[in-house]
């Protein structure tokens, strides 16, 4: 009897205090039409029922694997352990919240196998909230226009792992815009690629998504790594707009203490935006707590 084929595809899934989504983000990773992959789930020290669900799954189905880190370590680094773990040829991630479109892999693998030249495939999106309710179709740019004015590659996205190879793993310093600083990297070596057959994945909306919990340290990551390569002024205004932004998102929050926190760095920055001042004076007198 022939052994199984080794996995073309792995699929690592970081997670730290995600037990409420994990189990259909990994039923959505069972569910492919492409067999040929391997889900490697990263427990980032996690203090809830996360590493129990993962080792059910690994249990139910061998192409599920578990590593369980010691202390927490952050998304950068339960990325890192995955990959340097994959046995994929192709590698691609998934939020502990979001889910795969059951022709996902498919979708990628095909795309990627027929243009041998390109490092990395993206895709569309769905938009749903807590309860799976659709909301939206999030449609990508074309690869020349992915990242004006930002990051437009999104949560969908296999590469190969030449890139890992090539430009090595994801940096802690800019967990929560840690995939923007790894494409703008990866971009200076390979070639990206559109899927165009159909949204491949469903982004869920909800209050406790890492990407609004840690909204202004993302704004400011994203700005540092715009700002790598600009001098002088032309940096420091980057990076005060990071600053801005990110006291922005707090106030929006209701954290009035850490926006004008990050208003005063956004002055020390580049004081010449009065919308630093509009903004200073409008939380100094608001009654936000």
């Amino acid at each position: 009897m022939s052994a199984d084929p080794p996995p073309r595809v792995s699929i690592v899934v970081p997670c730290f205090k995600g037990e409420r989504f994990l189990g259909e983000a990994l039923e959505s990773c069972l569910g492919q039409s492409y067999e040929r992959f391997e889900v490697i789930v990263v427990d980032d020290a996690s203090p809830d029922r996360y590493g129990e669900i993962a080792e059910a799954f690994a249990a139910r189905d061998p192409r599920v694997r578990v590593i369980r880190r010691a202390g927490n370590g952050g998304i950068s680094v339960a990325f890192n352990d995955g990959f340097a773990n994959a046995a994929g040829e192709f590698f691609t991630r998934l939020a502990q919240d979001d889910l795969f479109m059951p022709e996902a892999l498919a979708w990628m693998v095909e795309t990627l196998d027929s243009h041998p030249g390109a490092g990395l495939v993206y895709c569309d999106e769905h938009h749903i909230d807590e309860g799976g309710k659709a909301l939206g179709i999030y449609h990508k740019p074309a690869p020349d226009a992915l990242f004006d004015g930002g990051h437009k590659v999104g949560l969908c996205v296999m590469w190969r792992r030449e890139v890992f190879e090539k430009i090595g793993g994801f940096d802690s310093r800019f967990d929560a815009a840690e995939d923007y600083d790894y494409w703008q990297r990866a971009r200076g070596h390979f070639r990206f690629v559109r899927c165009t057959k159909g949204v491949a994945l469903a982004q869920r909306l909800h209050s406790g998504m890492g990407s609004r919990e840690f909204s202004a340290r993302q704004e400011i990551a994203a700005a540092q790594i715009r700002a790598r390569g600009a001098t002088g002024a032309a940096r420091r205004r980057i990076l005060a707009g990071g600053f801005f932004n990110a006291a922005w998102n707090e106030a929006s929050q209701n954290r009035r203490r850490a926006a004008l926190s990050h208003l005063a760095a956004a002055w020390c920055q580049w004081p010449f935006d009065a919308r630093i001042y509009k903004t200073f004076i409008r939380l100094l007198f608001s009654n936000r707590t």
